[in-house]
């Protein structure tokens, strides 16, 4: 099956409250209502955020709404995550660190980022960005420590398990299966029966 990322989410929540037993034949879920009207909040969050990427079904129907660092991980001196359009990298950085002391240089396949003389990334991205949106800050927490984020826009968004394995190509690399399928917006004159079976094939909620 084939599912528009523009398609309705009315009812997608529905997939909450109906599971597939071993059989293939639908089961409600645990909770039913609560279950369905927590996944309606979870979608409305999401979409709120515009960041329907990082939602995850658990296997007993659950939607969660992951945070950026939930689907990144650490590096060599810096740490990452990522969200359906955008990857986060953050480097600790000595306080009093201005722009003079940052160098970041983007082309829509390529990185290299040195703070404070010291290079953090330099390389082949994993995937292509728009380089032309590319920028950084430095953020300071309340205990003083001071951050260089640099944001970066990805060509193509991703969902789920389609996400950035790393940052560079060749780097530390974090394991995105356990992310499932994308939680997909399903058209509401659709059978929910059709959509459970779409997860189902995709090995979403954990059946092979």
């Amino acid at each position: 099956l084939e599912w528009e990322d523009d398609e309705k989410v009315a009812r997608s929540t529905e997939m909450s409250t109906r599971i597939p037993s071993d059989e293939g034949t639908n089961a409600a879920g645990p909770g039913d209502g609560t279950t369905y009207f927590e996944n309606e909040r979870t979608i409305a969050d999401a979409k709120l955020e515009g960041n329907m990427g990082n939602l995850v079904m658990d296997h007993d129907g659950r939607l969660r709404l992951l945070s950026a660092a939930q689907m990144g991980g650490d590096g060599d001196g810096y740490t990452w995550g990522q969200g359906e359009r955008e990857l986060f990298v953050h480097v600790p950085c000595a306080q009093g660190t201005t722009k003079t002391d940052i160098e970041l240089c983007t082309t829509s396949r390529s990185l290299s980022l040195r703070v404070c003389g010291r290079l953090i990334l330099d390389g082949d991205l994993y995937a292509p960005i728009l380089s032309d949106e590319s920028h950084y800050t430095i953020e300071e927490a309340a205990d003083g420590a001071e951050t260089v984020a640099v944001s970066l826009t990805k060509a193509t968004a991703t969902k789920a398990n389609e996400h950035w394995k790393s940052v560079m190509q060749g780097g530390s690399a974090i394991d995105t299966k356990e992310f499932g399928a994308p939680v997909v917006a399903f058209d509401e004159d659709r059978d929910v029966s059709e959509y459970l079976q779409y997860m189902k094939e995709s090995n979403a909620l954990g059946y092979s």
